[in-house]
């Protein structure tokens, strides 16, 4: 279904199916999505459940910042999976960041740490949604399903 080409730790997909799912005018309105985490097995998990959804792509995914936001600036998705923890930095400097740069950018924090003080934290910091890794897999259906509906509507 898609290629991938490395790029430092960071891989950068490209889907084949492309000019199935472009529009009249020939664009792509499929969700953009980006995984930023450090962890390889969780990033796979992730993304078994994204390749699920016809109205997603994965552009690519990094494991720490400096990786993840150099993709994200070239690749600019329209939400990015998060970890609290990366290799070179937390997630809240990312989230922060992001959310400076890229205000209308969705950001789903997924975390070992779904402690209430980080959700709040996040939330305060413009975290869109929280999932916790012991037991939200599940629920990323949901929520790319959310934010399509909410992109469709601001049409």
């Amino acid at each position: 279904m898609y290629s991938t080409i490395s790029y430092g730790s960071a891989r950068i997909y490209i889907c084949c199916m492309n000019i199935f799912l472009k529009n009249e005018n020939g664009i792509d309105e499929r969700l953009r999505v980006f995984i930023l985490d450090d962890c390889k097995i969780i990033r796979e998990k992730i993304k078994e459940h994204l390749l699920l959804k016809n109205d997603v792509v994965i552009v690519g995914e990094a494991e720490s910042k400096k990786d993840g936001m150099e993709l994200i600036a070239e690749f600019n998705p329209d939400v990015v999976f998060l970890d609290i923890k990366l290799r070179d930095e937390n997630g809240l400097s990312v989230l922060i960041d992001l959310k400076r740069t890229r205000p209308m950018i969705k950001v789903v924090m997924f975390s070992n740490s779904a402690d209430p003080y980080y959700k709040r934290k996040f939330r305060e910091c413009g975290c869109d949604y929280f999932l916790d890794k012991s037991k939200d897999f599940s629920m990323i259906s949901g929520v790319i399903d959310e934010i399509v509906l909410l992109r469709t509507k601001s049409i």
